[in-house]
């Protein structure tokens, strides 16, 4: 009989389209974690939890490929939901300066997102945890809510900006 666990987590993970990785690709130099975020919404007339990734915005000229590991496994026994993995950059120039920042269109046709839905049986209190880590305690009951988990990790993308740019110059009069 398979576990109710390993069930849950194979459908979580078949549904999460093309959410692999192939061990070939992981020890690839040129591929990195790229910034995850994550949006937790629980639908009690349904008793469903969506889960979902996304990078934000970026362009769609000259981002890198990216692909995904995401994983959303479910452990009815433990009441806990456990998000796993985000996506992957792969990085196609070798010789580009990482310090580098490149400027290109704002138009966000490269983001991307990837849900994976759980069907909760049995309503009640459950732990939601990232990378193994607890981030938030979520009560499953009659009202709806969704909240988003960022990854904090790489810090604001418009922090990074500012913080390279030249301060502008002002004329100011007195």
């Amino acid at each position: 009989m398979i576990s109710k666990t390993f069930s849950t987590a194979l459908i979580a993970t078949a549904i999460a389209f093309g959410a692999t990785v192939s061990p070939s690709i992981a020890g690839d130099m040129n591929v990195k974690e790229h910034r995850t975020d994550f949006r937790v919404d629980w639908d009690p007339r349904h008793n469903k939890v969506t889960v979902t990734s996304f990078t934000g915005c970026r362009s769609a000229h000259g981002s890198p490929a990216l692909t995904s590991d995401f994983q959303v496994l479910l452990d009815r026994d433990s009441r806990q939901i456990d998000i796993k993995g985000g996506f992957l950059s792969h990085e196609e120039h070798k010789h580009v300066d990482p310090k580098t920042i490149r400027v290109g269109p704002a138009d966000c046709m490269g983001s991307r997102q990837q849900s994976v839905e759980l069907l909760i049986g049995e309503r009640g209190s459950y732990v939601i945890n990232r990378r193994g880590q607890p981030v938030r305690e979520a009560v499953l009951g009659q009202d709806s809510f969704n909240f988003v988990i960022r990854d904090e990790r790489f810090g604001s993308a418009v922090n990074a900006i500012r913080a390279k740019q030249a301060p502008a110059m002002f004329l100011t009069t007195e």
